[in-house]
């Protein structure tokens, strides 16, 4: 039974970037959300007490008295209702309101008494009061019912409004409620700037996507390959790199591409998405292949490196690789000092070796003769490998 490690190569750098460029624009999004419902927030509360405004100033004005006198039995209402009308319509003009209104319960219904919009009093379906007023609906009845101020909110063909019913109790005894509404189409104005502001977002969030989607390139290698050729034959190690290309091809996701490189290697070119490929899972389920060919057994034990980014992925790849092996680790990641780092070591070493080696007149010269595992005769000789002894 025999060890193959094999390699597999990355980097994080670039990826890290484009992360940290997706986290910015969902900061932004929740930013551009947040300073939304924050003005939002105000420009209500602003409405809200102008709308209180002008309830409590229609009540003062011409509420109380105007309701104690014409809410009394037999009581005509063509008698100074002009006059309180024109008040309503100086208050809503003075407070920029949409309108300023009365209502009475009679019946369970809610009656009009008066209204900035109506200069005349309009003969009603109930003794002397005016037509049911369908607008303030539950709203008003729960205001009259429970005597609590209501704020809501109505559409109509013209506009969306906010509205706000006041309860109020006259001197006489005689309950009835005071509305006013606004005109809130500011509010749909802040929406369309919130959702511009996200679109804008979005689009940038989708822009940034391209840089996180970079390519992993892992690279596999077959170290090794070379003692199973010389000592099975070619034919073996062929079918042992097609039954490796099988193993890798059934455990990498879809999406990911596998190259054939030359001699011993393999490449996948992958996205480095959630479902890209795990390092670790990889070297796992690889340790655990067994391949049998013409009765021997090949177990693949994997070394790993991951080079990501969009340029030289092999090189890097093949440094990677290299560092992983030198330290002894299942992989390594790649990153820019590698390079200064194995140059260095390379060169100090190298340097002390043949500096030692000729001093110490330790220099000799090899040969490598060929084989041919079938035939078993030698078929060549390489010269001049030159070692230190």
């Amino acid at each position: 039974m025999h060890n193959f490690p094999c390699k597999l190569l990355t980097n994080y750098r670039l990826r890290i970037f484009a992360t940290g460029l997706c986290i910015l624009m969902l900061v932004l999004t929740v930013l551009s959300a947040y300073h939304y419902y924050e003005d939002r927030s105000r420009v209500m509360e602003k409405i809200d007490q102008r709308l209180y405004a002008g309830a409590t100033g229609l009540r003062y004005a011409v509420g109380d008295a105007f309701h104690n006198r014409k809410l009394q039995p037999n009581m005509s209402l063509q008698e100074d209702y002009f006059q309180a009308n024109c008040t309503l319509a100086k208050l809503t003009h003075d407070l920029d309101l949409k309108k300023l209104y009365t209502l009475i319960s009679v019946d369970d219904g809610l009656y009009q008494i008066l209204s900035n919009v109506c200069e005349e009093p309009i003969n009603g379906g109930h003794k002397h009061f005016f037509a049911l007023y369908p607008d303030a609906g539950l709203e008003g009845a729960e205001a009259h019912r429970s005597a609590v101020p209501r704020y809501y909110d109505t559409e109509d063909q013209v506009g969306s409004y906010r509205s706000l019913l006041i309860p109020y109790v006259t001197a006489g005894g005689y309950r009835y409620l005071v509305g006013a509404s606004i005109d809130i189409s500011l509010n749909h104005a802040l929406a369309e700037t919130l959702q511009r502001a996200l679109a804008q977002c979005g689009i940038l969030l989708l822009l940034s996507f391209p840089l996180t989607a970079l390519f992993v390139w892992p690279l596999l290698c077959i170290d090794g390959f070379k003692d199973i050729n010389h000592y099975y034959g070619i034919h073996v190690g062929d079918q042992l790199l097609i039954s490796v290309g099988r193993c890798i091809k059934a455990l990498i996701p879809a999406g990911t591409r596998l190259y054939k490189l030359d001699g011993d290697e393999y490449a996948l070119l992958c996205e480095s998405s959630p479902r890209s490929i795990s390092v670790d899972y990889l070297i796992s389920r690889i340790n655990e292949q067994r391949i049998n060919i013409e009765d021997a057994e090949f177990r693949l034990s994997v070394t790993a490196g991951v080079a990501q980014g969009t340029t030289q992925l092999i090189e890097h790849a093949d440094l990677a690789l290299k560092e992983a092996k030198r330290v002894l680790k299942p992989y390594k990641h790649y990153s820019s000092y590698l390079h200064t780092v194995q140059n260095s070591q390379a060169n100090l070493l190298w340097t002390y070796k043949l500096k030692d080696a000729i001093d110490s007149d330790r220099i000799e010269a090899y040969f490598q003769p060929i084989y041919d595992n079938r035939r078993l005769n030698r078929l060549s000789i390489k010269f001049g490998f030159m070692g230190c002894a």
